[in-house]
């Protein structure tokens, strides 16, 4: 497979996304914190939701109609990217809380 094919950085997505869901799980025990970690927590269990919905619809959108899968797609990819932004915002502020107290 040559580096820009689109299946292999899909796979990569997907790895990534399990990796950090799987850390996300062993750092915190399960806990979902309180305060910012809670919303940290919470943003980043949405952003794996709409990505894993994102998925599932993108697997079996040839059972949708054309103009329905697009629509749902369209919406739950930008949901992801939505939900992602916040992300590094509330990791910083997380990483900041953690060395500075």
């Amino acid at each position: 497979m040559p580096l820009g094919d689109f299946a292999l950085w899909r796979l990569a997505h997907v790895a990534l996304g399990a990796v950090a869901l799987a850390t996300l799980f062993v750092h915190t025990g399960g806990r979902l914190g309180h305060r910012l970690d809670l919303a940290l927590s919470g943003l980043f269990s949405g952003l794996v939701v709409a990505g894993a919905a994102a998925a599932a619809l993108i697997a079996f959108e040839h059972r949708l109609s054309a103009a329905s899968a697009a629509r749902i797609r369209g919406n739950l990819l930008r949901a992801h990217l939505l939900l992602f932004w916040g992300v590094p915002v509330l990791l910083g502020f997380h990483v900041v809380k953690a060395y500075y107290f």
